[in-house]
């Protein structure tokens, strides 16, 4: 996958997408497979915003029972069995506990049937999904198998545990870059540090994007037949000069949500810890639970929501006093947590669509995603516009979004149903024979060798190393090298924090981090200067956070 600024402009795309997230990304591999000519522009790095904010869950909705959201539960079964099978290098089972409280609605007869019934509407949950990745069955158990599996959990009131599986993305940065690098094999000209400036229009139409290329300040014309806008926070500032104010007022709210990666807690399943802020479930309303899950050698635990009440998603942040606040919410919860500021190593945030705050002050999250074609709701035909929501349901937001693609172009449906099938059923590049016939309990339980750098990449390992590869460092260059080469790496934090997780799993040494600035550096010709600056600007991502 090579950045090719040329291609953009060389001739009309059926389809333009703006936003190299996981629901862009999600487009242009769905376009791409069904034959349709794409164009993707993301204005930083892929997976930079609000896809890179993740709690790691490909999730099948079991908590919306709570909720009695019985499609989206149906969604999430069917989308959680296709990236089982189609990313299996990248997702794989894992199992989830939350205590049972009472004998009522989160009592273990609640929670039995309410597997039993989740359970009902995936009848096919494992249809097709690799042996070593298929999903067990959940169960219930009393509290004194609880305080055994987890140690120091506060049993007062508690009546036990409920158990499900489901499936936890080991690096959802790739997932996103995967997708792409499907929709390039297939002809689609992606592009990192584009930034679409301006939709191209005439007599009401939208015929295409002005972006401009961050790196040299080239402007180029993007022509496309149709316009999908999938830049998640950004969509209604761009919006703007194609449908002035009626995309302000049309802006939904946002909020900023967070996971924090710290050291490892609970090592061997997510816990559903209940905290003493309120949920917004239709039953079963107590306390709201967050999660802490083992991810590697570390734990990432969230999400929590605050309020957003700014203009710009450029300048969002959360603040060192929600960090520090977020952290005492977990030691109060989970008293054998005693985190700390020093054990919290990377910070996930991002701005994710909201809906009014409800009479506790509590953010309400939005359930659903939206599709807008905006020439059926103001008259601007030629472009659509993704609000996105979950990252589970990225792809099958896609395929619908494809769908009404199609019909708009009038492409040929002859060989339609065929090529929806490769889209669901298409593994990703990595995938391409990888086994996951081991069970997930073979995966490798220590994370500090070349095994872990080198695991990501699933069957396409970077050139010149191989599966055995027992030297770190030759491995690490390696890795820079293709990331370069192959995965449109720019800065040194798309190499160190999205091309690899060792920042964000506070495991970069400085002079781990120095080295890969200079390897990096001998690769696009950076000065001294510019390499000081490239480990400022990965010091400054992974910051130790002066919480107190």
């Amino acid at each position: 996958m090579k950045r090719d600024i040329g291609a953009l402009s060389d001739r009309q795309f059926d389809l333009a997408i703006i936003g190299g997230g996981i629901y862009g990304a999600c487009i242009a591999r769905d376009a791409a497979l069904r034959g349709l000519s794409v164009a993707l522009v993301e204005k930083s790095d892929f997976c930079s915003g609000t896809s890179h904010n993740s709690l790691k869950i490909i999730h099948s909705g079991i908590r919306y029972l709570q909720h009695l959201d019985f499609r989206r539960i149906r969604e999430s079964i069917v989308e959680r069995r296709i990236w089982l099978s189609i990313a299996p290098h990248l997702v794989r089972p894992l199992e989830f506990v939350i205590p049972t409280q009472g004998y009522l609605t989160r009592g273990p007869m609640a929670l039995q049937a309410g597997i039993l019934l989740h359970r009902l509407l995936g009848p096919d949950w494992n249809s097709g999904v690799p042996r070593g990745s298929r999903i067990p069955l959940g169960r219930v158990y009393g509290r004194g198998e609880l305080a055994a599996r987890i140690p120091g959990i506060p049993v007062k009131g508690l009546s036990g545990a409920a158990s499900w599986y489901d499936g936890q993305v080991i690096d959802t940065d790739r997932v996103v870059l995967e997708c792409l690098q499907s929709a390039a094999e297939r002809g689609a000209a992606v592009a990192n540090y584009v930034a679409a400036e301006s939709l191209m229009q005439a007599r009401g139409c939208v015929e295409g994007i002005v972006a401009v290329d961050q790196l040299t300040r080239r402007e180029i014309e993007i022509r496309a037949k149709l316009t999908v806008n999938a830049a998640g926070p950004w969509i209604h500032k761009l919006l703007q000069s194609a449908l002035g104010g009626e995309a302000a007022a049309s802006a939904p709210p946002l909020a900023r949500n967070m996971n924090i990666v710290t050291r490892q807690i609970l090592p061997e399943y997510g816990v559903g810890i209940p905290s003493k802020r309120q949920s917004d479930a239709v039953i079963g309303s107590e306390n709201r639970l967050f999660f802490v899950t083992p991810w590697k050698d570390v734990s990432v635990i969230g999400t929590t929501h605050f309020p957003y009440e700014g203009q710009d998603p450029d300048s969002y942040s959360v603040s060192d006093l929600e960090v520090s606040e977020f952290v005492e919410e977990i030691n109060d919860s989970y008293p054998p947590a005693r985190l700390t500021p020093s054990d919290i190593y990377y910070v996930y945030s991002g701005l994710t669509p909201a809906e009014p705050e409800t009479a506790k002050g509590e953010v309400g999250v939005s359930k659903h995603a939206e599709i807008i074609d905006h020439g059926t709701r103001s008259g601007c035909s030629g472009l659509f516009s993704v609000i996105g929501v979950k990252f589970t349901t990225a792809r099958l937001v896609a395929e619908r979004v494809v769908a009404m693609v199609q019909e708009k172009i009038g492409q040929e449906k002859t060989g339609r149903d065929r090529s929806l099938h490769n889209v669901r059923s298409l593994q990703l590049p990595g995938a391409a024979g990888w086994s996951s016939d081991l069970p997930a309990t073979a995966l490798p339980s220590s994370y500090d060798d070349v095994g872990d750098l080198l695991g990501r990449y699933g069957s396409r390992l970077p050139r010149g190393v191989s599966a055995g590869e027992k030297d770190f460092s030759r491995a690490f260059a390696a890795c820079i090298e293709h990331a370069v080469d192959n995965e449109m790496a720019v800065n040194l934090d798309d190499f160190l924090i999205r091309r690899n997780d060792l920042a964000v799993r506070g495991r970069l040494p400085d002079n781990l981090l120095q080295s890969a600035a200079v390897e990096m550096g001998r690769k696009l010709s950076w000065s001294a200067a510019e390499v000081e600056a490239q480990c400022a600007r990965v010091r400054a991502a992974v910051r130790c956070l002066s919480v107190s």
